[in-house]
């Protein structure tokens, strides 16, 4: 097995910026940090914008939503995979997209001790943030993609038993 740099495997991309000004009631959904609860997605707490939106900025099925600034540290590197969005959907500027080929196995890693020890080594997560630099340079055990599939299948069927 490899390991390798998310940035060798993925892109990433730093989220909308817009003003009191952009809020709107029948505007585009605009995803935030509370928005991530409990490793899946809440839309209890919605803001929307009337903006135009960089098409790299609309949210894409596996795309991985993760919380790059927040307010408490605990919170940075928090993340879900996206799926089943009825709607386009955008994200806001303290929340990184990471898109890559690999997604249904890297956010089992992104959820792990593993990828909270790289974080917790970082200089600048001191200051409460996941830059692109720092996300970018995680390494990740990358297996063949038929062990990245049976991997990701167990840890699911395990998640689910638990719920």
């Amino acid at each position: 097995m490899e390991t390798v740099r998310l940035g060798e495997i993925g892109k990433s991309f730093i989220g909308l910026t817009y003003s009191p000004d952009d809020i709107a009631t029948n505007g585009i959904p605009v995803l935030r940090s509370g928005n991530i609860q409990n490793a899946h997605l809440d839309f209890s707490d919605i803001v929307r914008v009337n903006k135009a939106i960089p098409e790299t900025l609309l949210l894409q099925a596996d795309d991985i939503l993760i919380c790059a600034r927040n307010g408490s540290k605990r919170l940075i590197g928090k993340s879900t995979l996206i799926n089943g969005l009825n709607e386009p959907m955008t994200f806001g500027t303290f929340m990184s997209v990471y898109r890559s080929p690999y997604n249904k196995y890297v956010i089992h890693f992104l959820q792990s001790d593993l990828f909270r020890h790289q974080l917790g080594r970082s200089a600048t997560n001191t200051i409460n943030q996941l830059t692109q630099d720092i996300l970018l340079n995680i390494e990740i055990p990358l297996p063949p993609l038929d062990e990245q599939r049976r991997i990701a299948t167990i840890i699911e069927a395990q998640l689910a038993a638990v719920e």
